[in-house]
C-alpha cells in the first residue's frame, strides 16, 4: 500500500469504529504482513483515546510511546487517576506489540512456544488466541519478558504471519496506598479487563486486514445467491469430516450458509448444513428423523450451536465431523459443539453456499479455501466406512447370532446405536423403549403436548416422546403419577405397550404360559405374545427385564416373520 493512501485507511477505520462505515467484503485477512512496512505504520496503527474502553476510576488511555521494534511496532498507553490526576507512578498501562514473521508457520511456531512457556498462566487458548493472567513475569519469547507489579492480563493473537500481544498491567514504583487500592479495585472485574484487551487487539487486527494485501482465496462468495458444487454423493464419506478455512468480514454482512445438502425443504436422512449467524456463532444441523438424542428435534433435525464465535476479518478453520463418532464442530482447532449422534452424513450432493434453486437466497458472504474431506478411522486407522459396511455395529461381531435382526432394524431406523455401537446386552429403560417403539411403528412424535407425569419435565429429551405415547394410549405410567423413565422395562410392561399400540384385544383370553392366570393384570399382554409367537417356552416371566438384543429378536419376529 502506498503511504499516500494511509490517511484514507485511517479515516475508514475511524468511521468503522463509530459504526458509520461498513468495511468492504474485499478486505481479506493479513496473510502476509510485511515487516519493513509494518515498522513504518506506527502512526496509523496507534489507537485514539476513544477507541480504548476505560477502567473504573481512571481517565482515557492515551498514547505515551510508539516505536519500531525488530520486524514490528510497539505502542504504550497510560491512564491517569480521576481521583488524583497528578500521580505519575503506578498507573495502569496497556502495551501492544505487533511482530511480523517470515511465514505463517514461523508465526504459529512462536505462538505455540508462548503458550508452552506460559501454560501455568493460561486462562483460555485456541489455535489463534491465548489469554493469560499472571502475578509474576510473563515470557513472550521473541517479544521478551514483561515484569509487571501486581496482577497482569495478556492477550496473544495469531493472525497470518503476524502476532499481536496486548497487555494490561502496572509497573512498580513508590508505594502510594490510595493509588494501589484504586488500581486493585479497577481490575477486580477480570472479565472487563479481558474485554478491553480484546477490543484493543481486534482493532489492530482490523487495521492489519485493511493495510496489507491478501493471498488469493479458492472461493470468493460475494452474493447471497452464491453456490458451488463441492462434492457429489459418491465422493462423501458416510462417516467422516469436512474441513475448510473461511474468512468473514463484518459479521452482519457475512452471515449465511457455508455448507448445505438439502435446501429449505424435503430433507433426506444424512442431509447436513452449516450456517454462520450474525453474532459470529456457527449453527449446524444433521437430518436424522429416526434418531434419539438430547439435541434431536421432532422435525427430524439434530441441531448444534458453537459455544465460541468466529474471528471476523481473519481466517478461521472449521471441521465438521459426522458419523459413528458423533456430530461435532471444531472451530480453530477446538471442539465448540457436539451431539452424541452416530448417524451417517450426506447422501446427496454437498454445496458451498446457498442451496441452488430453493426459495431462499442465504449464502455466506466472504472467502473460503482449503476445502477437504477425510474418513473417520478407528484406533487402528481403519475407516469406519469399511468396518460398518461389513459389520452392523462395531460391538456386534460378524458371527453374532442376531446380526440378521439388528441389520433389519438398523435399516428401518429402529436401532441406530451410539458412536457405531449398539450395546446389545444392555437393558433398555422406559424412556428409550418408548422412543424405540414409536419409531418401530411409525408413530409421530408431536411437539407442544402436555404430560401428566411428575417426573417428565418439558426440558427432557423424552418429554415429547412420552407425551406422544401417552396420547395414543401406549403408556399410562404408575399409580403414583410417575413415569419412572430411567427404570428398566420388563416383559409384562413391554408386551402391554405392544398390545396397546397394535390395538390388540386379548381381554379374557388365556395365554399359553404356565405362570400367567386370568387374574394377572398383564394377561392380555401375555396373550398378545402367545398369539403372535413372540416368545418360546412355557414361561412368560413377567418380571424379566429386556435387553436391546431381546427387544430386537421380538420386534423382528413381529415385523418380518
Amino acid at each position: 500500500m502506498k503511504l499516500s493512501s494511509l490517511a484514507i485507511v485511517q479515516f475508514a477505520l475511524s468511521l468503522a469504529f463509530f459504526g458509520l462505515f461498513a468495511l468492504p467484503q474485499s478486505a481479506l485477512a493479513a496473510d502476509y504482513v510485511d515487516p519493513i512496512e509494518l515498522q513504518g505504520l506506527s502512526s496509523i496503527l496507534t489507537l485514539s483515546a476513544e477507541q480504548i474502553p476505560r477502567l473504573p476510576g481512571y481517565g482515557a488511555f492515551k498514547n505515551i510511546d510508539e516505536r519500531s521494534i525488530l520486524s514490528g511496532s510497539s505502542f504504550l498507553y497510560e491512564a491517569r487517576s480521576e481521583i488524583d490526576p497528578w500521580i505519575e507512578e503506578e498507573l495502569p498501562l496497556i502495551r501492544v506489540q505487533i511482530k511480523s514473521f517470515a511465514s505463517q508457520s514461523a508465526a504459529k511456531s512462536a505462538f505455540d512456544s508462548m503458550a508452552k512457556l506460559n501454560s501455568d498462566k493460561t486462562v483460555s487458548k485456541d489455535d489463534k488466541v491465548l489469554v493469560l493472567e499472571s502475578n509474576n513475569g510473563v515470557n513472550f519469547g521473541v517479544f521478551g519478558w514483561l515484569y509487571p507489579d501486581y496482577l497482569s492480563f495478556h492477550r496473544v493473537h495469531l493472525n497470518g504471519n503476524a502476532i499481536v500481544v496486548s497487555s494490561q498491567y502496572r509497573l512498580d514504583g513508590n508505594y502510594i496506598e490510595q493509588n494501589v487500592q484504586q488500581y486493585a479495585e479497577s481490575i477486580d472485574d477480570k472479565e472487563r479487563v479481558h474485554s478491553i484487551l480484546k477490543e484493543v487487539s481486534d482493532s489492530k487486527i482490523l487495521a492489519l486486514s485493511l493495510l496489507f494485501s491478501p493471498v488469493t482465496s479458492d472461493y470468493s462468495m460475494q452474493s447471497t445467491r452464491f453456490n458451488h458444487l463441492l462434492y457429489n454423493e459418491r465422493s462423501l464419506p458416510a462417516h467422516g469430516e469436512i474441513n475448510l478455512s473461511f474468512y468473514s468480514g463484518e459479521l452482519s454482512n457475512s452471515k449465511g450458509t457455508l455448507l448445505d445438502s438439502s435446501g429449505i425443504s424435503d430433507p433426506k436422512a444424512g442431509d447436513l448444513y452449516v450456517y454462520l449467524g450474525e453474532g459470529g456463532e456457527l449453527l449446524a444441523g444433521l437430518y436424522a428423523p429416526s434418531a434419539v438424542s438430547d439435541c434431536h428435534l421432532p422435525s427430524g433435525w439434530t441441531r448444534i450451536q458453537s459455544r465460541q464465535n468466529v474471528y471476523p476479518f481473519e481466517w478461521n478453520t472449521l471441521k465438521v465431523s459426522y458419523g459413528t463418532l458423533g456430530f461435532e464442530l471444531f472451530l480453530n482447532g477446538q471442539s465448540v459443539a457436539r451431539c452424541a449422534l452416530g448417524h451417517f452424513g450426506p447422501n446427496r450432493p454437498l454445496f458451498l453456499g446457498d442451496y441452488p434453486d430453493d426459495a431462499l437466497d442465504s449464502s455466506f458472504q466472504g472467502y473460503v479455501r482449503d476445502v477437504s474431506l477425510a474418513y473417520s478411522n478407528d484406533r487402528l486407522g481403519r475407516p469406519y466406512d469399511e468396518l460398518l459396511f461389513e459389520r452392523v455395529f462395531l460391538d456386534l461381531p460378524l458371527h453374532d447370532i442376531n446380526n440378521r435382526e439388528f441389520h433389519a432394524l438398523k435399516e428401518a431406523g429402529v436401532f441406530e446405536g451410539s458412536e457405531g455401537r449398539v450395546q446389545a446386552d444392555v437393558l433398555l429403560n422406559r424412556a428409550e423403549m418408548t422412543a424405540l417403539l414409536l419409531k418401530a411403528f411409525g408413530r409421530p412424535v408431536r411437539e407442544g403436548l402436555s404430560v401428566n407425569f411428575d417426573d417428565v419435565s418439558v426440558d427432557l429429551w423424552y418429554h415429547d416422546v412420552v407425551a406422544s405415547a401417552d396420547l395414543i394410549g401406549m403408556v399410562n405410567g404408575n399409580d403414583d403419577g410417575l413415569f419412572k423413565p430411567g427404570e428398566a422395562v420388563n416383559r409384562a410392561e413391554f408386551f402391554t405397550m405392544l398390545n396397546r399400540i397394535e390395538a390388540g384385544d386379548f381381554r379374557g383370553i388365556t395365554g399359553d404360559f404356565s405362570d400367567v392366570n386370568g387374574d394377572s393384570w398383564y394377561m392380555p399382554a401375555a396373550a398378545f405374545a402367545a398369539r403372535n409367537n413372540l416368545l418360546t417356552g412355557s414361561q412368560f416371566s413377567a418380571g424379566a427385564n429386556l435387553t436391546r438384543r431381546e427387544t430386537a429378536i421380538i420386534l423382528y419376529k413381529l415385523f418380518y416373520e
